[in-house]
């Protein structure tokens, strides 16, 4: 079995964090590359996954992830080469999470819609904040009294959908293509 991670940027590669989170449109699994935070983890047959950098890495282990108290991911892939932990959109959008885009910050709701975690915006890419008391409160009111359809009423900037088709490429590189 083949993952493709060509989603990252380059540029972002260049730094390695153990602890930062991104969301990611464009992962088709969740990648953590610490097993500190692993719950739980199994083997699993053995997968090849391909990085940004086109080289191919093998995957062996799969495990469940609790982040910052508020997201619990299972089946997460261990890719102790990779620079940073992923999560799925795709992954979480077949469990009924939905993902709002407000400013700098994608905000992360549970199958009931309520708001459980957010990402602030940073290179072109959304970080999993540490914590939740860094959430507008006056989001979470109105989004959490809204029904389901709010989830699939959210805007996404055009830049912002080709920032994702294009696997994430850097502001830079969309304005040279505008």
């Amino acid at each position: 079995m083949l993952v493709n991670l060509k989603v990252l940027s380059y540029c972002c590669s260049a730094y390695r964090s153990k602890d930062n989170w991104i969301i990611d449109s464009g992962a088709w699994d969740h990648i953590c590359n610490s097993m500190n935070w692993f719950k739980r983890h199994k083997k699993i047959n053995p997968i090849n996954v391909q990085l940004p950098n086109e080289s191919f890495a093998r995957v062996e282990i799969a495990a469940e992830v609790h982040i910052f108290g508020f997201l619990i991911l299972h089946n997460v892939l261990y890719l102790p080469q990779f620079n940073f932990n992923l999560i799925s959109i795709s992954k979480l959008a077949k469990l009924n999470y939905c993902f709002s885009l407000s400013g700098d910050v994608c905000y992360i709701q549970d199958s009931q819609k309520k708001v459980i975690g957010s990402g602030k915006l940073k290179q072109g890419l959304y970080h999993i904040e540490d914590s939740t008391n860094n959430i507008d409160k006056d989001f979470i009111t109105s989004a959490n009294s809204v029904s389901s359809t709010f989830c699939s009423a959210v805007s996404v900037p055009e830049s912002a959908l080709w920032h994702f088709r294009l696997g994430h490429v850097a502001q830079p590189v969309l304005a040279k293509l505008s």
